[in-house]
This record gives C-alpha cells, structure tokens and sequence, in this order.
C-alpha cells in the first residue's frame, strides 16, 4: 500500500501508473471530479460470494459483459445467472412490467455451474447458454403479458477454495498404497512445483528426494513469467496454486495439466479439470485441497483408452492387440440388442427403495394441507387498452386451512393480504403441521403462463384444478369421489357435501362483512352470471344463518370458506385411492392429471402385448406342371453359362 498526499501531481500520478501498472490516461479518468460509476452496474462483495448487477441494457451486452466479469476471477469458482426482463400487456402496448433478477424465479441454471479453468467460460458456460431458449426462463403473471425485451442480468460468483497446497488432510489408505501416485511430503505450499520439477526431470531414475534444486528453478521460471522478482522470502511465503491459476502455469512451463479426484469408498477416478492444450500431459489427483502425483493414468484408473480411435480396454494386452491389428479409426454405433421398455423416472423414495431392495413397504405419503381463498370484489372501471376495461379487482379477504391428519379447520380473516398469509403461516407452524421453511431454493412449473406448482426440497405447494379434466367445478368434483347429498331435506341439509351459497357481488368493501343482519334475497343476485336466486334457495341460508347462530355477514363468509375445504380432504383421498392401484402416489408422482395418466398408460400399454407366434407355416406343393418347366429352363441355359452370355443376349 503506498500514501500519497497529492495525486493531481503529474510525478505522484506517474508513480501510482507505474506502481499499478495502469495507464497514466485511464488513471486521470478515473480520480476526475466529473467520473462516475456506471449507473447500470451495481457490484456487493461478502466473505463467500458476490454478485455484479447490470440493469438497462442491450441484448448484445449480455455475453461481453459476462465474460468481462468471469475474466476478471482469479480463483476458481461456481455461478449462477439471473435475467431481468420486461413485460408488455398484449393489449396495451403502454402498459408494462419490469421483474428484477431474482435466483429464486429466473436462474438460467438449475444449479450453480463450476469453473476450473478459463477455457470452461468459453468453450463451456457461454455455448450453453447460446443454445438456451432464454424466454422459457422467465415467468409471467399471467397469460395477458408478452415478452417485450431482456434488459438485465444479475451474476452470482460464489467463491471456492481448491488451492492445490500442503492441506492438513490426511490422505487414505487407497491413495496412499497405490504405487502409480506419488505423494512429497511437506511441500510449503509449493507442492504443484513439485510436480513439474520432477515431471520434466530429465534423470531416468527420477528419485523424488532429490529435487529442491529443480524446484526453485521451477519457481524462479514462474516469477519471470509472472513479472516477479525472485526472492527467497517470496520463495518461503508463496500461497498455494488455485486451480484457474493452473491455465497460466500451462503457459509458462508448456503443459497440459489435467487434474483429477477419487471416491474414496469406490476407488473411481473423475476428471475435474481436463487440459485441451496440445503439450506434454502432466496428471494431478487431488484430496482435500492437496495435490498428489499420477505416475501413470492408464494404470490408475484400470482403463487403457486407444489414443486414435478412444476406445476403452480393461488391459495394456487388449490395448496393444487392437493399436497392432484392428485400429482404423472407425464411428461405430451400438443398439440394444433386445428391445427396451420406456419408463418415466420414479420418485425419489421409490428409486431409494429399489437400489436397496426393500419390497412391501408403505411409500405414499400420509398426510397434506388444503387451503381456499376467498376475495371480495372492488369495484375499479379501469380502462385497459381499447376494448378493455377492468370492472373489479379480486382481494383476498378470508382463508380456510384443514389438515387431514386432525381434521382441523381454521379460517382467517383479514383487510390486508400480506396480514393474511402472517395469520395462515403462523397458524400451519404452530400446530407444527410442518416446518415452514424458507424460500432459498424455491422451484416452479409454469405453463400458459400459470402456476402449475411451487416447490422447495421439503415442501409442494399444487393446484387441484391440473388434476382434473379442464372446466370441472368444486361442487362436481366432490360429487364425482364423495357422491351427491342424500338428505330429504335439502334446505336443513347439514352433512356438508353441497356447495354453500355467499353474495359475492355484494360484498364490494371489508366494511360489508360487518352488518349484523342477513343480506337480502336481490344481494344474492349475480348481474356476471345474469342468474338469481329462488325462495327455497334463500330460505336455505336463512336456515344456515339461524342454525349456526350467525352474528354478522362475516360468519356467513367463515362458513361458506370452510365448505371449500372440509369435504376437500375426503375427496382427495378417495381420488388417492384411485391411483394407488396402479402404485402411484397422485402428488408426488406428477403435478397433473396428464401426467399421471402418462405413468399409468406406462404400467398397462404392455400388459397385453401378443407376441408373433413362433408355430412353423404349413407347408404347399408346387405344380407338377410349373415344377417341369422350372427343370426343362435350367438344362437350356447350362451350355450358355460357361461363355458368359445367355441365350436371349445371343
């Protein structure tokens, strides 16, 4: 670090250049009273991680902007991509949205993707995203939006720590008795120098005790190459090489350094970073932040891959039979032998039962939660376009929740909606119906452009109109798995399987539910639906209001919600059942009616499948007649047949 009192000196300015290794002109820039950031760029540093915001741009900015940002690590490192966009109203071009950048709703990448070396930003991250049909990442509010422009990204770099130094931890068993890895012992952080020092060692004996010498001038090379000045201070106090570092020893010392890792418990070798650089090929294994020598791969790995073709043999035998007699460098394509049956994949607890063999076990899940809104309807006369014109705007007011494990239910009601979800929220972790989490790694399906479900790893939240046919309503659906009402009397029906009766159009305020008297008969009235109400209806919410001892028209609205969901959860079960025939769960399985049926058309397409039979044809004769002549054209043409010729060319 170096002070200096005046920078506007041209000397001082010079000496900061030269320190920095800057030009003198940018430097100037950058210090002026009139320099300012760019108002489109926000950068936030942490201990583990940062981000690089870039809002208001042009669609070619995005892939230099990228590479800007991913250019300027110096260690290795794992990303994430955000994309911002704009949204325009299909029927007012005026009317527009911007959503922000958000990991949790529009990540280009379901996970973070690692980088090891500079080569992967190029030839790896940015070629995926190219190929990436980027609009299917975005989410809509609605159907009445379009996408108008994608004007902002926002970068996640998480910081990792793979230095290749001395790490204190202790090497395995199966690493260490391998002979084809070499370990050096107490390396002062300088273990990759090692390596290179023995490597390139031109001794034939190459003893691995013997080569500080070779080592130091190995690093004295990597100084000049860098632009340090060697000293043995720096020598002693030099930090381990990270693993984007190794794209700059490549350079300097000329070689492919590709650098791997082994599972411990199988032994299995993984390529973490492969070198495509046309140089002697160096091999790394790395274990916990220490870097160990490969020998030999081939051996290593108990895989021995032709050079030409990259066919794959299980010895150096079989390896050199083939470069000696059969190599021609040849694609060759394989095919099942025998025909296979296509599955959609199986749950995670089902394919957690078949790789440990356990049969006769219980794997649906128990128990779930249903909630239905209900909202009041705010009358607004907005104009929206030309031929478009919002008459009211839906606000949630009420909220039932039930549970199928005590069959509770609760209902909230509540003027302002974010107050209303605090209510449902702490009423689900109270009786610990679940854990509620938070939502870090929150997960959607979107289709036309609707929720078709929101998830975490611990929680599904669905929509039961995606698991029946389209246009069913709530009154057909219980009829169709709880059957209809059988009371004699339907107006002092109280077994709940009938749809209950509320004034939607008449609630146009919170202050509404607050009457203490029944709202009349014409209140009951839908002008929407152009339909009204008989006198055995109402005289049936008359009885409803007299036999629950209802208070205000808010109660009216707690017991109409709380029909939505009490017999919802025997409905749901008994449509469970349907699917459990077939040994699928109806939630976890699929999130749509579709794709339920796509499993099961995969259980019973093959059940009754014929295949060709296997009896002998039965046999025929030929003519006597045709047979004879068949005899009299082969004696005509044998006198022919040695000159080459036939009679009718003759």
């Amino acid at each position: 670090m170096t002070y200096i009192s005046n920078l506007s000196h041209p000397s001082n300015l010079k000496r900061v250049a030269e320190l920095y290794k800057v030009n003198i002109d940018k430097l100037k820039k950058y210090i002026s009273e009139d320099y300012k950031t760019d108002p489109k760029y926000r950068f936030y540093k942490g201990t583990h991680m940062e981000s690089h915001l870039y809002e208001g741009i042009q669609a070619g900015e995005f892939y230099d902007k990228l590479e800007n940002v991913l250019e300027s690590q110096k260690n290795a490192f794992k990303i994430s991509i955000a994309l911002g966009y704009d949204l325009i109203s299909k029927d007012d071009d005026s009317f527009s949205q911007y959503w922000h950048p958000n990991i949790g709703n529009t990540a280009v990448f379901d996970n973070p993707v690692a980088i090891n070396r500079k080569a992967d930003i190029r030839k790896k991250l940015i070629p995926e995203i190219c190929s990436m049909e980027l609009a299917d990442k975005l989410k809509y509010p609605s159907s009445g939006y379009k996408l108008r422009a994608i004007t902002g990204f926002k970068i996640y770099i998480y910081h990792r720590e793979h230095a290749l130094g001395d790490s204190s931890a202790i090497i395995p068993k199966i690493i260490r008795d391998n002979k084809h890895v070499i370990n050096f012992l107490m390396t002062s952080n300088k273990c990759v120098f090692h390596y290179i020092a023995y490597h390139t060692r031109s001794d034939p004996k190459k003893d691995y005790w013997i080569i500080q010498a070779l080592v130091k001038e190995a690093f004295n090379r990597y100084c000049s190459y860098k632009g340090y000045s060697y000293s043995t201070k720096l020598f002693r106090n030099f930090k381990p090489i990270d693993l984007l570092q190794l794209d700059e020893m490549e350079d300097c010392f000329k070689l492919s350094i590709s650098v791997y890792t082994m599972d411990v418990e199988s032994g299995k070798i993984k390529c973490i970073r492969p070198s495509d650089k046309k140089y002697e090929r160096l091999y790394i294994l790395s274990h916990e932040n220490h870097a160990l020598y490969i020998s030999n791969l081939d051996m290593l790995q108990s895989k021995y891959q032709c050079p030409k073709c990259e066919m794959i043999f299980v010895s150096s035998d079989k390896l050199k039979n083939h470069k000696k007699n059969q190599c021609e460098l040849a694609n060759i394509e394989s095919y099942p032998a025998e025909p296979t049956i296509c599955r959609p994949p199986q749950t995670t607890i089902k394919s957690m039962l078949t790789k440990y063999s356990i049969k006769n076990f219980d794997h649906y899940i128990d128990h779930f939660i249903v909630y239905d809104f209900e909202a009041i309807l705010k009358p607004t006369g907005i104009q929206h376009g030309e031929s478009t014109i919002f008459t009211n705007e839906h606000i949630p007011v009420s909220v039932s929740v039930a549970d199928s494990l005590s069959g509770n239910v609760r209902c909230f009601v509540n003027a302002e909606p974010n107050d209303l979800l605090k209510d449902m929220f702490n009423y689900i972790e109270e009786s610990d119906l679940f854990a509620v989490i938070g939502t870090e790694n929150i997960k959607s399906v979107i289709k036309n452009p609707s929720y078709m479900c929101s998830a975490t790893s611990d929680l599904k939240m669905l929509d039961i109109s995606n698991y029946v046919p389209a246009g069913t309503s709530y009154e057909k659906y219980l009829s169709t798995y709880l059957g209809e009402c059988e009371c004699n009397d339907k107006i002092r029906c109280v077994c709940g399987l009938a749809k209950g009766l509320f004034p939607y159009e008449h609630i146009k305020s919170f202050d509404v539910l607050n009457p203490t008297s029944l709202p009349s008969k014409s209140d009951f009235n839908s002008d929407f639906r152009e339909t009204t109400i008989g006198n055995a209806v109402y005289e049936r919410v008359r009885f409803v209001w007299k036999h629950y001892e209802m208070k205000k028209v808010k109660d009216l609205l707690i017991w109409y919600n709380n029909l939505d969901v009490v017999p919802f959860i025997n409905a749901i079960e008994a449509q469970r059942e349907l699917f459990k025939r077939f040994d699928l769960d109806m939630f976890p399985d699929r999130v749509s009616l579709p794709g339920i049926s796509e499993k099961v058309m995969y259980q019973t397409c093959f059940n009754e499948l014929q295949h060709p039979s296997k009896v002998p044809a039965k046999a025929f004769r030929f003519s006597a007649k045709r047979m004879s002549g068949y005899k009299h054209q082969d004696v005509d043409a044998k006198p022919y047949s040695r000159y080459g010729f036939s009679r009718s060319s003759q």
